[in-house]
């Protein structure tokens, strides 16, 4: 049996599988942006599809909303850029975006605005793993951090993402454990206070996500 099915799958079947491959890619080298085009090559419909807004799911989960014109979809954005390295997606090097009037423009890192960042339990050392991880995955996504927030900190109860109000920069900022931060709805209720002076959209669409969920789910 396994010599007929050799004999029955010759190589030369599978001819259409070598156009699978592309072009060195890496998010360092190429970063997502909203306007891109992408194609998916094991869709032999060769639709286009525009990356519309960069997002988070109600899990905490980063996605992409990519959208042809007439059909929506929401993609795992951890899953994309890991089958886009493997060489499954490529990107329309003659895509025009002024021809997609419908596009509305988003920054790239905007899923990651506004979001508190709640460790359960608290960052007790300065060599806490899921800390360093989710601090270094804000640095790389152009987020500075602000008002003496450290890499190997500890008793930290969370981090908190958002676009600082008159500069427009994008950082974040540590807050200790403390009595009025020591449960989740402490802490939001503090990042709320916060942000009304130091935020630019103030306490709007403020979202509180588990940190040590949101590292195993998404950055490791």
């Amino acid at each position: 049996m396994k010599d007929i099915i050799k004999n029955i799958l010759k190589e030369s079947d599978f001819d259409w599988t070598k156009n699978v491959e592309s072009d060195y890619w890496s998010p360092e080298h190429r970063p997502l942006n909203v306007g891109d085009c992408i194609v998916d090559k094991l869709d032999f419909s060769s639709t286009r599809w525009v990356i519309e807004k960069f997002g988070v799911s109600l899990a905490g989960t980063p996605v992409i909303y990519v959208s042809d014109g007439e059909e929506n979809k929401i993609l795992n954005r951890k899953f994309f850029e890991e089958d886009l390295v493997k060489g499954r997606y490529s990107f329309c090097e003659d895509f025009i975006k002024e021809d997609f009037d419908w596009i509305e423009y988003v920054e790239p890192t905007d899923y990651l605005v506004g979001k508190c960042f709640f460790f359960d339990p608290p960052v007790e050392t300065d060599n806490d793993s899921d800390y360093g991880k989710l601090f270094d995955y804000l640095v790389r996504n152009g987020f500075e951090p602000f008002y003496g927030t450290e890499r190997n900190a500890y008793d930290v109860v969370g981090l908190y993402s958002y676009i600082e109000s008159g500069s427009g920069k994008k950082g974040f900022v540590f807050t200790d454990l403390e009595n009025d931060t020591d449960t989740p709805e402490n802490y939001l209720q503090h990042i709320k206070d916060f942000a009304n002076d130091e935020s630019e959209s103030g306490r709007e669409g403020i979202v509180l996500l588990y940190a040590r969920d949101y590292v195993r789910k998404n950055i490791d």
